[in-house]
């Protein structure tokens, strides 16, 4: 019975998002990416006189240490008045409970994820169609663009370039899984400690925190010190688990599904918790 009003309350929560003006941020992504990537790439493939890999704009960009962290601001930027505390949640949340509404906004926040990362999966597919194959191997787009007489690509194409280490040490399929999986995880930490900040009615600290551990995390991954794994940024980008010269594994990716895994446990329970004791008397939005 709790599973079924939480899917209730996922309904109605992601029919009220898909339809929401916050999806005007899906645009404004998809053009970065477009210019950043995608059609990067298509030089690239125009230069080179060979196709790419259909696949290959959403792994450069899931790889990317400038706009990994953008996308998942973006993300932030799209559920940030998730849940919504006005008087129809309110009304809501009394008649599934506290423990199904808190599950079913955990769900939608999984479903925002996915929604999102797929649509960047799938627009950037559809944005190299006609130049473009999709079988479990690199484009000599992409093989070439590592090479090192090509190293004056990276000056005039630094974004789009997928890293050596991607290259090198996996396949397209694989790669493509893991980010999904990995991105939608980070995702749903940010989306955690916002709907935790929400409950408190104090959703600016929860954007601060999660800007706070973005930052924190991408600086240390800069000065390359070991504390950067205890971050979730570092944990998300696939090609940073493998060295990009070698057949060495830096950190094994397990260790960074185990480290969302225990972070989004812990962030679940303490929604759970503050769910239970919050005032269930809230009207209007809150900041």
């Amino acid at each position: 019975m709790t599973m079924k009003k939480s899917l209730v309350v996922l309904r109605t929560s992601y029919i009220h998002w898909l339809f929401s003006s916050r999806l005007l941020v899906f645009a404004f992504v998809f053009m970065f990416f477009y210019v950043y990537f995608i059609k990067p790439l298509i030089e690239l493939s125009i230069y080179f006189s060979t196709p790419l890999n259909a696949l290959e704009p959403f792994v450069s960009l899931m790889n990317n240490v400038y706009f990994l962290p953008l996308t998942v601001l973006a993300y932030m930027i799209l559920v940030c008045d998730q849940p919504k505390l006005d008087d129809s949640s309110t009304f809501i949340l009394f008649r599934t409970g506290r423990s199904a509404w808190v599950l079913g906004q955990i769900f939608f926040l999984i479903c925002a994820a996915l929604t999102f990362v797929c649509f960047l999966l799938f627009s950037s597919m559809l944005s190299i169609f006609s130049r473009s194959f999709l079988i479990n191997a690199w484009s000599l787009v992409s093989k070439y663009s590592i090479s090192p007489e090509n190293a004056e690509l990276r000056i005039n194409y630094p974004f789009a370039i997928i890293d050596a280490s991607v290259i090198n040490q996996s396949r397209p399929f694989m790669s493509v899984t893991h980010s999904i999986l990995l991105c939608t995880l980070f995702m749903l930490t940010v989306g955690l400690v916002m709907m935790i900040f929400a409950l408190l009615r104090k959703k600016i600290f929860g954007v601060f925190l999660n800007v706070s551990f973005i930052v924190t995390g991408l600086v240390l991954w800069v000065v390359d010190v070991k504390a950067k794994w205890l971050f979730p940024i570092a944990n998300t980008a696939f090609g940073w688990h493998y060295d990009g010269m070698f057949n060495k594994t830096i950190v094994d990716i397990r260790y960074s599904y185990i480290y969302f895994c225990i972070l989004c446990l812990l962030l679940s329970c303490a929604a759970f918790a503050i769910g239970r004791r919050c005032s269930l008397h809230i009207t209007g939005e809150n900041g």
